[in-house]
């Protein structure tokens, strides 16, 4: 076999192409008309990893990376630009080619079919490419996108206008490219095992559903339903038909027909290429709602989506071109993945085909267009931060204006005294000399409700009147209560008799709850009646939600907390309705009605979430049509918006049904928080109630095993419910151990309930790192002595490891001496790391790192340990270790150190080594790599060499090359030479010009 074409200099290449799956690089190389071998002159960077293909396209030398196999996003993708660029910094143009999923827009007639190809094309607003996970959640909900991704060379979209033109006058030349691929790899057009062929998979296989349709995956049992053998998973006869008829094929054989859309057929099956704005981000979509939904917040033009493009475009400027592969949905399969990529390909090698060679020897290189680019943010950067300022200065002395205002008393004898001296003769005189002002005077138990639109004269009126009653006025407000205590006494004695049961009940969720609560959860409380059965009926429910705060009008309001949904959450009016209620300031006829403790709130809490929890029905997800409140705000946002982000939560609490959630608003925070408010409650009053939710199937529900649910045990060990443990145990002892991923005991020590934790442990909860972890990390040694105990020889090792890394970290010198004990009966070496020793010191637990330094230290300890301190600068522990690392080898780790703390930029510690005479090394080195000024003036005048190498290169090289002109201008004034020190990259002088 001949061996392939070697140039002599990489700078012959022009073109860099970046792929990030295997099926995409085949593509690529299989559209090579030439393949080369690396040139002779290629010297690859200490820091690029990445593998080369080399050859030319048409007139243009290419050279291909790939991302690693098994890696893919945007980090990887960025680091193989990086990589790529760090070795052939010259190359002039960039394409990412490859598969991606397309967004059909029938609505605007953009029909994408699958092997179609997708350009990203720039717009005003935007490069071509939209990163749609980069941006900040708002406390509203909302999701703002922030932050620009750079535009491709110019070079490229001159080639694109061109081609467009061309394409236009002679049509495509796709089909021709691929034809001629196919001949030159016959391999390609034959399938290996479960690999399609990179050739057209037929239309019958293109489906495309509405968004709301989801896939119905194959299972063996479907598969026997729908026909299909088990044994070679192949269609039956009857099924077999309907595939060549185009009604089912693939994976989608029990996918709903009716929710497939109809699209014409088309005249060719030759791919269409489309140009629009192509959507990166870090993670595959294959949900219709949420694609749907990014799109329209991107823009119109939004048509594909894909993984890798947006950690490109800011260090390898670049074209995306990517073949259509699937929709983006929950029918996405790999059929099509390997022509996709032939077509993104085929389309790359057509685009080269009208790019002169000439024009891209003229634009600028990478490195070139990437410094213009920084260079142009660091001027936006300095613009907006000078905008700001000057912004800001605004903005603080108008903010000062207004709080001034805002904290001053508003002077009401003032106003009243101003309203009168503008006010008219005879103003106000037709309401005074009514029959019903004179009614209210004489019986002050009615109201006058005077209303009308803005700016009537209301305030007139009332001056008005106070100014024809004064005597009145003084009495009344004699008469006012003289402090908060009997001002919110009079409000609970103004409550009926019949409101007593509800108000007190409200009062009582909104002084303990441990979330504020929304008005629907509230209206549901209200709804349960615990004496009847039912408990809880949803015909009991207010008609208006909003009236709740008559029960306690004064002591409760309504707020709006949620913008984008518009929660209404009820509260307490101020904190100081809490501290009344659960004071001994009650007058003795309020505090026989009204007085509340911590225990009988929660109590009363708990039984009320309860009885609420018991009644809630499991039922299947109705129908979008067949929803009674289709209207409500909650209901459009579960069904829409709830399916992508429902796991998420602020803490980890069960994890409803949205259904059940809109059915039966309450059911959250019954669920998630009656174990905390059970903790707190007179036991003997609930526990009856306990045991018959046990058996109730909710529970079971609420707790069953699952990847987003804990389990009852674990939760009550969190909330230290020892008695209902003990309960559930009796039921069922297998449920102990039952969970592999949770610590029963780590849960209990946790959240510091000892007696869960002594009684689990007496039950055989089992004993595991985590729970040895927790206790050594709270320094308790009546928790830690039982556990260690567990320890055997065969987990010792890694199990008091991690413990004493917590004790550590913590300060418990106690816990530590026991688990070194345990080790060494175990005959067990602890290997002390010196990361321990970092995190003592940082914690200031100086007998901790006392005694981790007397005990036996392994043979990596001190390195360890030295490490951490220089890079962590901690100058206090370099000073103790320069006192105990005092062996055969301390000088070696000692001048290791100084060149890490020189690397890291800690000017006292390394001062500190030099004072004590710490050998210098290759620190010079590291100083200029860091661009360290004043690190290497220190090192250099306290003898380090100003040649000092480091894998061949020499310290003047290493700045040269990254461009630090002071630290060269240093080097040289201490004499540093370049004659006949050749490095990588060269002399010192060759690599200022390659930097250059």
């Amino acid at each position: 076999m001949d061996r392939p074409k070697q140039l002599s200099n990489p700078t012959e290449y022009s073109v860099g192409f970046i792929t990030a799956l295997a099926n995409e690089l085949t593509a690529v190389e299989a559209m090579l008309d030439e393949e080369h071998g690396s040139p002779l002159n290629f010297i690859q960077h200490e820091r690029d990893d990445n593998c080369y293909t080399w050859g030319r396209m048409g007139v243009h030398n290419v050279v291909i990376a790939s991302l690693p196999e098994g890696r893919y996003g945007l980090v990887s993708a960025a680091t193989t630009a990086y990589s790529l660029l760090s070795s052939l910094p010259h190359l002039r143009i960039g394409l990412m080619v490859g598969i991606g999923a397309g967004i059909p827009k029938l609505q605007t007639n953009i029909d994408i079919r699958l092997g179609d190809v997708v350009v990203s094309q720039p717009t005003d607003q935007s490069s071509g490419v939209f990163q749609y996970d980069l941006g900040k959640k708002r406390q509203d909900g909302t999701f703002q996108h922030v932050g620009s991704l750079a535009p491709p060379p110019t070079v490229l979209l001159t080639g694109l206008q061109k081609l467009k033109a061309k394409r236009r006058r002679k049509g495509s030349e796709l089909p021709y490219i691929l034809e001629e691929m196919l001949r030159r790899s016959p391999k390609l057009a034959e399938p290996d095992d479960d690999d399609p062929a990179f050739v057209y998979q037929g239309s019958h296989n293109d489906r495309l559903f509405e968004s709301s349709v989801p896939h119905v995956e194959m299972t063996a049992e479907k598969n026997t339903a729908a026909g299909l053998s088990k044994s070679t998973q192949t269609p039956s006869v009857e099924n077999r038909n309907a595939e060549e008829a185009g009604l089912e094929t693939g994976n989608c054989v029990l996918c709903d027909r009716a929710g497939e859309v109809t699209r014409k057929e088309r005249r060719s099956t030759d791919p269409v290429v489309h140009y629009g704005i192509i959507a990166s981000g870090n993670s595959v979509m294959k949900n219709s709602l949420c694609r749907d939904e990014i799109s329209r917040q991107i823009d119109d033009k939004c048509i594909c989506f894909e993984m890798e493009a947006a950690g490109l475009m800011n260090t390898f400027p670049c074209l995306v071109i990517r073949g259509i592969c699937d929709y983006a949905d929950s029918h996405k399969n790999n059929r099509w993945q390997n022509y996709a990529a032939a077509t993104a390909a085929t389309f790359s090698k057509e685009l080269l085909h009208v790019i002169d060679a000439v024009d891209v020897s003229k634009s600028p290189n990478m490195k070139q267009i990437v410094d213009r680019m920084l260079e142009n943010i660091s001027q936006l950067t300095s613009d907006a931060k000078e905008a700001n300022q000057g912004l800001q200065q605004l903005n603080d002395n108008k903010l000062s204006e207004n709080i001034k205002n805002w904290l001053s008393p508003c002077d009401l004898w003032e106003t009243h005294n101003s309203t009168l001296e503008r006010r008219q003769d005879g103003t106000g005189n037709w309401f005074l000399d009514s029959d019903s002002y004179a009614s209210w005077k004489e019986n002050s138990k009615f109201s006058v409700w005077v209303h009308g639109k803005p700016g009537c004269g209301k305030t007139t009126l009332c001056s008005t009147i106070i100014d024809d009653d004064p005597a009145t006025l003084r009495r009344e407000l004699n008469a006012l209560p003289d402090d908060l205590a009997n001002t919110y006494a009079a409000i609970l004695k103004r409550i009926p008799k019949r409101s007593e049961e509800q108000s007190i009940r409200i009062l009582q969720f909104l002084a303990f709850s441990e979330r504020p609560l929304r008005v629907k959860e509230a209206v549901d409380l209200l709804a349960v009646e615990l004496k009847e059965k039912p408990g809880f009926n949803p015909n009991n429910r207010m008609p208006i939600p909003e009236e709740i705060t008559g029960y306690c009008s004064g002591l409760v309001v309504i707020g709006y907390t949620d913008e984008h949904r518009g929660d209404m959450e009820i509260q307490l009016a101020h904190a100081t309705v809490k501290e009344y209620l659960i004071s001994d300031r009650l007058s003795q006829d309020v505090s026989a009605h009204f007085a509340t403790s911590v225990a009988k709130a929660a109590t009363s809490i708990t039984e009320v979430c309860l009885a609420y929890l018991s009644e809630v029905k499991l039922v299947s997800p109705p129908n979008i049509e067949d929803l009674n409140f289709y209207k409500d705000k909650d209901a459009v946002y579960y069904l829409n918006v709830w399916p992508p982000w429902y796991h998420y939560k602020p803490f980890r609490g069960v994890a409803l049904d949205g259904f059940i959630k809109m059915r039966y608003p309450f059911a959250q925070y019954a669920a998630d928080y009656w174990m905390r408010h059970a903790f707190h409650a007179n036991t003997s009053q609930v526990e009856t109630q306990v045991k018959k939710f046990i058996d109730c199937e909710i529970f079971h529900r609420l707790y069953e095993h699952s990847a987003e649910n804990s389990s009852a045990l674990y939760r009550m060990a969190q909330e230290g419910l020892t008695w209902a443990i003990e309960l559930l145990l009796e039921k069922d002892a297998t449920l102990l151990n039952a969970r592999e991923d949770e610590s029963l005991l780590a849960a209990a020590i946790q959240h510091r309930h000892d007696n869960t934790f002594h009684v689990l442990l007496a039950r055989g909860a089992k004993v595991d790192r985590t729970a040895i972890v927790c206790a050594s990390s709270r320094g308790d040694e009546e928790l830690v002595r039982p556990l260690i105990g567990k320890v055997t020889a065969a987990n010792a090792w890694k199990w008091c490891s991690k413990a004493a890394k917590a004790a550590c970290a913590e300060g418990h010198v106690e816990i530590l001496h026991m688990i070194l004990e345990k080790c060494e009966e175990a005959n067990i070496m602890c290997c002390i790391e010196g990361e321990w020793i970092c995190d003592a010191f940082k914690g200031g637990h100086n007998a901790v790192v006392m005694a981790l330094l007397d005990s036996p230290p392994h043979a990596t300890f001190y390195a360890q340990s030295w490490r951490s301190a220089c890079e962590n600068g901690l100058c206090g522990l370099v000073e103790i270790l320069l006192a105990k690392d005092t062996d055969a080898d301390a000088a070696g780790r000692r001048t290791e150190a100084l060149s890490i703390a020189t690397d890291k930029g800690h000017v006292e510690i390394v001062k500190l080594l030099l004072k004590n005479g710490v050998g210098i090394g290759k620190a010079v080195f590291f100083a200029a790599i860091g661009n360290r000024e004043e690190i290497l003036k220190l090192l250099l005048e306290n003898g380090g060499s100003p040649n000092t190498t480091h894998r061949s290169e020499t310290a003047l090289q290493a700045a040269c090359y990254r461009g630090h002109k002071n630290i060269v201008q240093i080097l040289l004034e201490f004499g540093a030479s370049d004659k006949d020190l050749f490095g990588p990259l060269g002399s010192a002088f060759q690599s200022a010009n390659y930097a250059a």
